[in-house]
């Protein structure tokens, strides 16, 4: 028997992308022997990623740091309850064939639940040597009940995507993009559940001239992708393919992988014996394939452990987990995949449930008044009809709660966005927005766990410069929101990164994963919380860039800004390709592979500001941001009174049904000829009242009561110019 090799301290570890895997066309060796790919794309992502070596063996280090550590805590999960995955079946077909039919997922599961509970009746065939080290994992797999958003699925477990592709490759010539291509919508194939509610599980063809008959992917992966890939026709017991994997088993084995096991022939390469990180498991120099007689050795061991789900051998002669295996499995549940613990993915469809799925309204930064609408989106997540729910909602964690009463008509899954009230007036500052949902159709929500959502909102002037942000905390906690025009790949907050010693949070984006959605040209936004500058002169924006150019593809950065609200916006700061760059590996290193930019923002000084980070791909490599700061000279702030250069005025209130009232501060002599117009989204005029205004403050009403519904422009027409437009929504 043996130890698991001693993993080495690293130096250092770099940016931990989650396994991010980028798309140069790489050859991988032949694998036309190689039932399982699970390690041809795991070599495959290492080779093209650079930090997905160093991110496995620092996982690696922390699993054996667990095992080898004693304590209650650590025995009592190693050797705990029941943990029950939700499992979701992504059928992709081309031909009548290949759409299985529900059968094979069930006796599929059948397969999964008799294995990973030591219940499969060929236990008894293992040999007296290995019995004793055979065991029970305490891991059980249902059918998924709920969609992501907790609707219920109509058939549990299982969607179906009729595809273009006829097979999906696999072959040695093959890059990591084609091999991938059935985790994403767009490539002919299913975008993955949320990985922290269900192991997904693709079936579709694959690559006749191959030989593969699935993989998983290890822990850490990419979230775009982690999950399984078989081939429809090894699925389910018997399989449609036959023997010699007709028993379903070859689902166990990459179950396996995807819990962090090796291959029990692990490392072994030109004859040399493994290691699989598992103490109870032989060591092996080779697969085993067929069906072996016992004794079998190739590494000088009493016998190779032939009989394990995690070799190569026929289905009818695979039998087992060793006990040193599902410690593993466990552990790396506990430390890897944690928020499967606690999924609801498989929970009971109830009568009566709801949630609240979003915070609809408003965006993060609020800068027209200081009463904030608000708007949400709920979910039927019962099998009744919804027909009425409690919404309450709260700010900054105080006890106060607020309530707003439903009533209406939603069937079973559906949901329905509404408008669910106005805010007490709010200081000009960030604040938290917490919304829940209870007492659907008068009875309590049986899963609440589920019904709180949250966001944050800059509100009026919002923060006070000097502003700075490190990305050391959630960025959305400190008012940045991000907006993936494509719906492709947005910014992403990334932690301990290397290089950087200032920081261990960046924001970057990965430019080369645009190929996977044909995507060049495309823009990403990261905005901004408001910030007033109203008590510093010569403000100016600072923040440090990283960037790699492969001297082909060339990404770009543009800083923009505005000064209405969001209204309209200027650009500030535009760099691409070798301009941009800043280094010469694909990620930052140390500290010389950034670089401090500074723009002078004295122009919009004693105003509110909203930034734009844009981010233009061509498919080229990481952009990395970090430590943005707004700063400048401290000014006194003595009183309170507003910059009096120019005419400013407010909505209020911002949501009305037929009256709303304008508060406007003129400094000028009094203007005789000035107008309110209300303009819809398409920019029309539809109101255009004539108003009178005399020097200092105005209070002018304002009748909507002939417009529709919906939300309109407001806009101030003076003489020598137009105030910034205001929105206004009508009930």
């Amino acid at each position: 028997m043996k130890k698991h090799d001693y993993i080495p301290t690293l130096p250092f570890l770099l940016l931990l992308i989650l396994s991010v895997s980028f798309t140069n066309i790489l050859t991988a060796q032949n694998t036309n022997n190689e039932p399982c790919h699970t390690d041809v794309l795991q070599n495959m992502i290492q080779q093209q990623n650079p930090t997905a070596a160093a991110k496995k063996a620092a996982q690696e280090r922390r699993l054996q740091d667990f095992l080898d550590a004693g304590g209650a805590d650590r025995s009592d999960y190693l050797n705990g309850a029941i943990i029950t995955i939700p499992v979701v079946f992504h059928i992709l077909w081309n031909t009548t064939e290949q759409n299985i039919d529900d059968e094979y997922i069930h006796s599929q599961l059948a397969v999964l639940n008799e294995e990973y509970r030591k219940q499969n009746p060929d236990t008894t065939l293992i040999p007296s040597l290995f019995k004793p080290l055979a065991g029970d994992a305490r891991i059980e797999f249902c059918l998924a009940t709920r969609m992501p958003n907790g609707a219920p699925m109509q058939t549990p477990g299982i969607t179906r995507t009729q595809t273009d592709v006829a097979s999906f490759a696999t072959s040695g010539s093959s890059t990591y993009e084609q091999r991938t291509r059935m985790h994403f919508n767009n490539k002919g194939g299913k975008n993955i559940w949320d990985r922290d509610s269900y192991l997904n599980v693709w079936v579709c063809n694959l690559d006749e001239n191959s030989g593969t008959l699935a993989w998983a992917y290890l822990p850490g992966a990419d979230d775009e992708v982690d999950g399984i890939v078989c081939r429809y026709n090894y699925l389910g017991r018997p399989t449609i393919a036959g023997e010699p994997y007709h028993l379903g088993r070859t689902m166990t084995h990459e179950i396996g992988h995807w819990l962090n096991l090796e291959h029990t022939f692990g490392n072994a390469e030109n004859g040399a014996c493994s290691d699989d990180f598992v103490a109870d498991t032989p060591s092996q120099s080779a697969a085993n394939f067929g069906c072996p007689t016992f004794p079998t050795s190739t590494c000088n061991n009493d016998s190779d452990m032939y009989m394990n789900f995690m070799d190569y051998a026929n289905d009818a002669c695979t039998q087992m987990f060793t006990l040193g295996q599902i410690e593993r499995m466990r552990a790396s549940l506990y430390l890897m995949r944690p928020e499967l613990l606690n999924s609801l993915g498989c929970s009971t469809i109830l009568e009566n449930d709801a949630r609240a799925v979003a915070i609809t309204g408003p965006e993060q930064n609020y800068c027209f008044t200081n009463t904030i609408p608000i708007s949400a989106s709920i979910l039927n997540t019962g099998s009744n009809t919804l027909e009425s729910l409690e919404i309450h909602y709260t700010f900054n964690d105080d006890p106060t709660v607020f309530t707003s009463n439903w009533t209406g008509s939603l069937a079973s899954g559906e949901s329905a966005d509404l408008f669910v009230g106005i805010s007490p007036p709010l200081s000009d500052d960030l604040h938290k927005l917490t919304l829940y949902t209870v007492h659907p159709n008068g009875q309590a929500d049986p899963y609440p766990q589920t019904d709180t959502v949250r966001t944050y909102i800059s509100v009026g002037q919002g923060l006070k410069a000097p502003f700075y942000e490190s990305f050391e905390e959630p960025y959305t906690h400190n008012g940045w929101w991000i907006k993936d025009v494509y719906g492709m790949v947005p910014w992403h907050q990334l932690f301990q990164g290397g290089g950087n010693t200032i920081t261990t949070g960046v924001m970057g984006i990965r430019h080369g994963f645009h190929d996977y959605f044909e995507a060049e040209g495309s823009f990403d936004n990261l905005n901004s919380p408001t910030i007033d500058l109203s008590n510093i002169a010569n403000a100016q924006l600072q923040f440090n860039v990283s960037y790699y150019y492969d001297g082909t593809l060339a990404d770009e950065l543009n800083v923009y800004i505005s000064n209405n609200c969001g209204t309209s916006y200027e650009n500030l700061y535009s760099k691409q390709g070798e301009d941009l760059a800043t280094r010469e590996l694909p990620t930052p290193q140390t500290p010389s592979d950034w670089r401090t930019e500074i723009v002078d923002l004295s122009d919009y000084d004693g105003g509110e500001i909203l930034l734009n980070f844009q981010s233009k791909t061509a498919g080229g490599n990481w952009l990395m941001l970090d430590n943005v700061s707004v700063t400048g000279d401290i000014i006194s702030t003595t009183t309170s009174t507003p910059n009096l250069a120019k005419p400013t005025y407010q909505l209020h209130p911002n949501v009305a049904q037929n009256i709303t009232y304008l508060h406007l501060f003129n400094a000028q002599t009094n203007i005789q000829k000035a107008s309110i117009q209300v303009l819809n989204v398409k920019g029309q005029v539809l109101v255009n009242q004539p108003i009178s205004l005399v020097a200092g403050n105005n209070l002018t009403p304002l009748d909507i009561s002939g417009l529709a519904s919906g939300m309109y422009l407001v806009k101030v027409k003076l003489p020598n110019q137009t105030l910034p437009a205001q929105k206004l929504y009508k009930l």
